[in-house]
């Protein structure tokens, strides 16, 4: 059985969980054609058969989707797999609704159209948000969401999933620092504002010339191990790193433009739940700072409800043995 495999390639979100899931595939046995974008190939490329392709941003031209899908269809059309997997991409799933290949989506931002939620989101928003990830969902035949919330569904075609985790979440010396990530390198106003409170910061990513922060580069065994020993962590609102720093109960301070509608989402999940809180970074401020400073110590007694959830990896690999035997 071959399997087609597409992975977005903005941010770590999509390549640490597309690995995990990758690496059970393999050892069932099943044939993978992979296909990582920008980021994700970095990643994924020693995984085996392993190809990168032009992902799709929001930035990119009509003209830019189009290519993409004739050469997706192209693609398809040659190595005729069983289905397709999509981890954010979508002219993949358009490519295979038109040759008639059965799509499993995975994704995040997939919470916005087939779930009910538990806080208020602007309807506006999410509106946009949920047309936006139609787009790389509707011809799905399954679809598997990623989220730190346990929410009721819309549908009976979809699961609520976490991703694998394999942190050691045993107990373990903490340290006084800070660990910070921010996808898009624009951290440095909030990381000022953290070491003039006092705080020692282990910065992955675009560096910064910063006394009291150390820069290392993205790194996903060493950003863990640093995360474990860490305080807690300041970073963008992105979904994976929300799952990284609650497996560990890690308190967190969570960053985001403020035209981002999912992640805005994010930062106001994980302050309903009580695990940290957020701010966009236009109104950050010293206040948003004392408070999670003053609070670092606090948030580990807070339950976490990511244990609900069952881990993609093994949704996965059920949906395949039962639908693809």
């Amino acid at each position: 059985m071959i399997i087609a495999y597409f992975v977005h390639g903005r941010g770590r979100g999509h390549s640490s969980r597309a690995l995990s899931v990758i690496k059970k595939l393999i050892l069932r046995k099943y044939t993978l054609k992979i296909f990582a974008g920008r980021d994700a190939y970095p990643v994924l490329k020693n995984e085996g058969n392993v190809s990168l392709i032009q992902s799709i941003f929001p930035e990119t031209s009509p003209f830019g989707f189009i290519k993409r899908l004739i050469h997706d269809y192209r693609l398809l059309r040659q190595i005729n797999p069983s289905v397709v997997i999509s981890d954010g991409d979508a002219p993949c799933t358009w490519a295979a609704k038109f040759l008639g290949i059965p799509v499993l989506s995975i994704g995040h931002a997939l919470v916005f159209p087939y779930c009910n939620h538990a806080i208020p989101l602007p309807q506006w928003g999410l509106l946009k948000e949920s047309l936006k990830v139609r787009m790389t969902s509707q011809w799905a035949d399954f679809k598997f969401i990623l989220h730190f919330c346990p929410l009721p569904l819309k549908d009976k075609q979809s699961v609520l999933v976490r991703p694998d985790l394999d942190h050691d979440t045993q107990d373990g010396a903490t340290l006084p620092f800070l660990v910070s990530y921010f996808r898009d390198g624009n951290g440095e106003k909030v990381l000022r504002m953290l070491t003039a409170a006092g705080c020692s910061i282990k910065n992955f990513g675009h560096p910064v010339n910063i006394n009291g922060v150390q820069n290392f580069k993205t790194d996903q065994k060493h950003f863990k191990k640093m995360l474990r020993q860490a305080q807690g962590i300041v970073s963008s609102a992105g979904s994976n790193t929300i799952f990284e720093a609650m497996a560990l109960k890690k308190p967190m301070l969570l960053t985001y433009l403020a035209n981002e509608f999912e992640q805005s989402a994010n930062a106001q999940y994980i302050t309903h739940l009580g695990l940290g809180q957020g701010a966009s970074f236009d109104t950050i401020n010293s206040t948003h700072i004392q408070q999670f400073v003053h609070n670092l110590d606090k948030t580990k007694a807070t339950t976490y409800p990511t244990h609900i959830m069952p881990s993609l990896s093994n949704e996965v690999l059920k949906y395949l043995q039962v639908n693809f035997k």
